[in-house]
């Protein structure tokens, strides 16, 4: 999933470190195993999700630019029916 938020940021000119992807997934490793997301604690809470804000944004700018992202299709359909 990584890989295809840098290429819809590329895509839309927006320069990251080469090494985003490190960077990124070794901030994750920083968080205890048990540390939850604030979507994850919306849903457990019956709140409204950011769900279009984050993955909903990538799916639609994958649209617009002719950019496959299966894994944010895939996680966006999942989570959306799972909200409704």
């Amino acid at each position: 999933m990584c890989g295809e938020v840098i290429h819809i940021a590329e895509t839309q000119g927006v320069h990251l470190p080469e090494n985003i992807r490190k960077i990124t997934i070794d901030k994750a490793f920083t968080f205890p195993y048990e540390t939850k997301t604030s979507m994850q604690k919306d849903v457990e809470n019956g709140k409204k999700t950011e769900i279009d804000t984050f993955t909903g944004y990538i799916v639609k700018a994958a649209g617009k630019h002719g950019i496959s992202v299966p894994h944010h299709d895939r996680v966006y359909k999942i989570l959306k029916n799972r909200m409704e």
